[in-house]
């Protein structure tokens, strides 16, 4: 008896487990999404997902799983018949591996007509059709293969940019540490050549009152050691060799030691400060320079060169000319049409653009010229394209290989195996990246 009761918990327990099972093999089956469904896109195969029933996209009715794609229209849509051509409004999609995937009318399912390039839009007629998406494809291909190998090369002038970068700042930044301990040396000297400058000026005024006085001491001696002229009788002629005879020679009265001392520090004392002073201001001139450096440097430090400051290297002239004009574009610093400016470095927008503003005044208008610049990855840096969208407002574009961003040669790479379903990339011919299509 003991044994025939544990024969039934087993059992039962078999069954319940058994039973477990289904269950969740059922529960998958009715709500993992399908691999397939035929005429619809791989993105839009969850929508056919759920339970044993079918929800027309638009809502409009539910109907058995079963009758999709039987060849007979339920949903005033036509989704429930992407793969038939039972309903006019459908959508069939086409894979088109090693093409590009396309959607058709589904009322052109199996009418005779090869509609994709993969042929799988006839897949019940006799219209035999071959599969030419690797023909079709194949100039694709090699466009989007040289576009890779240009974004790649762009990506590895980049990177050069970003390590020429943080040599650039390395060296900005010493010395911008040796400017401010220079300034703060300077600083010192100059507080102690402008103290002896004070010093000296002290006794300026005595000084200057001691010269003064043995000047004025010597013209009074000269004054009077000059004799008065004579003037002869009225009538009386005037003996003119007696006046053409030579004056004796004055003798100049010496100063005593004393003065002669007194005046030499006088005279002394005058021309060191004049030196102390010069001194001081040059000094000060050089205080000063080191200011504007030390300005300058942190300007150039503080602006904003882009991630990982790969435009930093850029900022030179480029130039783009037409029949009329000659545009400039120094990053970071202006944009000019020949002489006129056409703004000056603003800022980075949130879309990514380059932004120069308050450049010439414009006849007509009450905004000053400016300009947006759109920068695109390339493997050569040059101003693409100009034009003048409104009155005196620009739009420019600029290709650099600063624009470069890694995240999007994955999405380069992630096209060209959806558009060849091959897994690995090929490395294109360096010739063949001359090849890119023209996208301006």
């Amino acid at each position: 008896d003991n044994q025939r009761e544990r024969m039934k918990v087993r059992l039962s327990v078999l069954i319940v487990c058994i039973t477990v099972v289904a269950i969740l093999g059922i529960t998958a089956s009715v709500t993992a999404a399908p691999q397939s469904v035929r005429g619809v896109a791989p993105a839009s195969l969850g929508r056919y997902a759920g339970s044993e029933r079918f929800t027309c996209l638009d809502g409009s009715k539910r109907i058995e799983r079963s009758r999709v794609n039987d060849d007979y229209c339920d949903c005033t849509d036509g989704s429930d018949e992407p793969g038939t051509a039972a309903c006019i409004n459908g959508q069939f999609y086409c894979a088109n591996k090693g093409f590009v995937p396309a959607s058709i009318f589904s009322s052109r399912v199996n009418d005779g007509i090869c509609d994709c390039c993969d042929g799988s839009d006839e897949y019940a007629s006799k219209a035999n059709c071959q599969n030419t998406c690797a023909e079709a494809g194949k100039e694709l291909r090699e466009a989007k293969i040289a576009e890779i190998g240009a974004f790649k090369e762009g990506l590895a002038i980049r990177d050069a940019y970003v390590q020429e970068a943080q040599a650039t700042k390395a060296e900005k930044n010493a010395r911008l540490a040796g400017l401010r301990l220079e300034l703060e040396a300077i600083g010192v000297i100059v507080q102690q050549k402008e103290a002896l400058v004070q010093e000296l000026e002290a006794k300026e005024e005595a000084a200057k009152a001691t010269i003064a006085k043995y000047e004025e001491e010597e013209e009074v001696e000269e004054l009077a050691a000059s004799p008065l002229p004579e003037e002869g009788a009225e009538g009386a002629p005037i003996d003119e060799a007696a006046a053409a005879a030579p004056e004796p020679e004055e003798e100049d009265i010496p100063l005593t030691p004393e003065q002669q001392a007194e005046l030499d520090e006088a005279n002394h004392l005058i021309g060191e400060l004049q030196t102390r002073r010069d001194l001081a201001r040059a000094e000060k001139d050089r205080e000063s320079t080191i200011n504007s450096d030390i300005d300058s440097i942190n300007n150039f430090l503080n602006t904003n060169y882009g991630p990982d400051d790969a435009y930093m290297p850029v900022m030179q002239n480029w130039e783009f000319k037409t029949t009329e004009y000659t545009y400039t574009l120094h990053p970071f610093k202006h944009v000019n049409q020949d002489h006129t400016s056409l703004g000056n470095w603003g800022k980075w927008l949130d879309n990514g653009k380059m932004h120069y503003t308050e450049g010439g005044t414009c006849w007509g208008v009450t905004y000053r010229r400016n300009t947006e610049v759109t920068v695109v990855c390339g493997s050569t840096n040059a101003v693409l394209k100009v034009e003048e969208p409104n009155k005196c407002e620009y739009t420019m574009v600029f290709q650099t290989p600063a624009a470069c961003d890694p995240k999007h040669l994955h999405q380069l790479e992630a096209e060209y195996r959806e558009l060849t379903g091959e897994v690995e990339v090929p490395t294109p011919k360096p010739d063949s990246w001359l090849k890119m299509p023209d996208l301006f």
